[in-house]
């Protein structure tokens, strides 16, 4: 009976593997699948009861890891037919998701102070794309040659990327992929396992990789921990402040999906050399992905995501 339940949770968590579509929301899909409250709760009181926590952790991340492993080769294939198409399904995902939280902001009253928190959301979200891009454009600065000349800063900089993706993933409509994705992250991070520069067609990259791969976990686990302890206390203080803002980085995530480092690549604009069939069915998939997930994010918003301020 518990190989069976074990079993089940693993299964539940592969849902989990989806956030790393950038746009997708693992928290969003958790709450689908009726396991936030459980996880919160779990990485909330680890350290109070590491074994017994651990425990109903382990099955939800190895069926995270395997569909997770899927989704980037996917992904990863994805790109390279066909980015604008692509760009725009991860587009769609961040719109679909609005629902989400504009549901707990319609009794809100819009002041100038709520403006403010969604402008500097919006802000702050946009600033991470357009830096990102210009940073690649006028400075050359571009982070898959760092990770593949294994600088010393990349070490800190994975750790840094993967607390603050895993903290993205807490709040349900942020995804953490995104995050990689506009940091310009998400590529090289993929590339380490997928690709003909991988780790398992470049032995060279074998040892830093297993390295760099080791410090995101951790960094990860770390995020997610002292995210659901800030989380749960910012949500019960702050709770409809906190969702103005969540809002501004939706709406700037939008926008950061088109303009970021990954979208200028060998002195070309990605867009330039995009397919003429993908301007037809970026645009619809767009479309249809945002109506899709509108619909689901407005099923999972009825789950009360305010569960988390009584864990």
């Amino acid at each position: 009976m518990k190989i069976k339940r074990w079993l089940i949770n693993a299964l539940k968590g592969t849902a989990l593997g989806l956030g790393m579509i950038p746009g997708v929301s693992a928290g969003m899909v958790a709450l689908v699948v009726g396991i936030y409250d459980i996880l919160i709760g779990a990485m909330a009181n680890l350290r109070k009861n590491f074994k017994e926590n651990m425990g109903i952790l382990l099955p939800y991340f190895v069926g995270a890891v395997l569909s997770a492993i899927a989704v980037m080769i996917g992904v990863s294939y994805g790109y390279r037919y066909a980015h604008l198409a692509i760009n725009c399904l991860f587009a769609g995902f961040i719109i679909g998701t609005i629902p989400l939280v504009t549901k707990d902001l319609k009794k809100s009253e819009i002041s100038a102070k709520t403006i403010l928190l969604i402008v500097g959301g919006f802000i702050f979200t946009v600033g991470i794309g357009v830096l990102s891009l210009l940073s690649k454009l006028y400075w050359g600065f571009n982070i898959e040659n760092y990770f593949e000349s294994n600088v010393w800063w990349i070490y800190p900089a994975v750790f840094a990327v993967g607390f603050l993706a895993a903290g993205a993933c807490i709040l349900p409509g942020l995804s953490g992929a995104l995050i990689l994705y506009i940091l310009g992250f998400y590529d090289p991070i993929v590339a380490m396992y997928i690709g003909s520069n991988s780790m398992l067609h470049n032995h060279d990259r074998i040892v830093p990789g297993l390295l760099l791969s080791l410090i995101l976990i951790f960094g990860i686990v770390l995020g997610f921990v002292a995210a659901s302890k800030f989380m749960k206390s910012l949500l019960a203080k702050h709770h409809t402040e906190t969702m103005f803002v969540v809002l501004g980085f939706l709406l700037g995530s939008f926008v950061s999906t088109f303009v970021n480092q990954s979208v200028f690549s060998n002195g070309n604009w990605l867009y330039q050399t995009a397919y003429p069939w993908e301007w037809v069915v970026g645009p619809l998939l767009l479309v249809v992905v945002s109506v899709g997930f509108f619909f689901l994010s407005k099923t999972s918003s009825k789950k009360k995501i305010t569960n988390i301020q009584q864990q």
